[in-house]
């Protein structure tokens, strides 16, 4: 307990100097991302569902010196989460989310950070809004959908770092469920409903 409760407020004792320095930095009119640009995509999007199905993301790239971990979320929460890859991990694995989605549905990814590469995680940041992270600013950046993908890419420093968004990156692809399961799918809905309209008209 007392080790838990030392490395809590170490963590507290680090966010508070980062904010610290980006205060300073801001008041003299110095910033390190005055002209730095994503790689890709636009910081701050939500990743949105063009169309319904299952959803495979496949890890692209990694350029970090930190520890990180990409999960999957269904609500912004440092704890849980589907697990999808980190650095350890090949370019290429890919993982199928749990269930289904439908069009327009929002996929929140969770980025787990660890700055001293000794396990334990001192950042998480997300996807989409810039408020849901500890320091206000945008920490995924999401490319135009061409078709049903779109890549996703993670900056892993607080504050912002070089905002370049590569530390982890990966695509979200959509998988049409097939067209004849769909067909099926209303057949049976028509049929349900046709029996139970003549059952309530026989009654």
């Amino acid at each position: 307990m007392r080790r838990r409760i030392d490395q809590l407020w170490g963590n507290i004792m680090k966010s508070s100097w980062y904010l610290f320095v980006a205060a300073v930095l801001a008041c003299c009119g110095i910033t390190s991302t005055a002209s730095a640009a994503p790689s890709f995509g636009t910081p701050g999007d939500p990743v949105i569902l063009p169309s319904g199905g299952t959803v495979q993301v496949t890890f692209l790239d990694y350029v970090a010196g930190y520890h990180n971990a990409a999960y999957f979320v269904t609500a912004v929460s440092p704890i849980g989460g589907t697990f999808l890859f980190q650095r350890e991990d090949a370019f290429g694995t890919t993982v199928q989310l749990p269930g289904s989605f439908a069009a327009g549905e929002e996929l929140i990814f969770r980025l787990d950070v660890d700055e001293d590469n000794n396990g334990s995680i001192e950042q998480s940041y997300y996807s989409g809004d810039s408020l849901r992270n500890p320091d206000s600013i945008a920490h995924a950046s999401v490319e135009a959908w061409s078709g049903n993908t779109t890549r996703v890419g993670f900056e892993d420093i607080f504050g912002g770092g070089d905002l370049d968004f590569d530390d982890m990156v990966f695509s979200v692809t959509v998988v049409p469920e097939p067209a004849s399961l769909v067909a099926w799918t209303l057949i049976g809905t028509a049929f349900g409903v046709g029996a139970w309209k003549r059952r309530r008209k026989a009654a």
